[in-house]
């Protein structure tokens, strides 16, 4: 017998506008998670000073600043 798998957590760059990427982060309602940026994929940094984001509803958009950082990629980290 299986366990259940759990919920896929989704994230989707949507656009960039004025300087700001948009992006959409989905799960299980209720999930919480930190989003963090890499421009390497070994260190990671949070992205919000207290960094703790609520998928209320199962969906988040997060807007995150661009410019000349060149390019970075993305996670959103479950916290308890």
């Amino acid at each position: 017998m299986r366990a259940p798998r759990p919920a896929a957590l989704n994230l989707l760059a949507l656009e960039i506008r004025e300087g700001h990427l948009r992006l959409l982060i989905t799960g299980p309602p209720g999930t919480r998670g930190r989003l963090k940026r890499s421009t390497d994929l070994l260190a990671w940094e949070p992205l919000a000073a207290n960094g703790v984001s609520d998928l209320a509803g199962g969906q988040s958009v997060m807007e995150v600043p661009v410019g000349g950082t060149g390019a970075g990629f993305f996670r959103f980290v479950l916290v308890p």
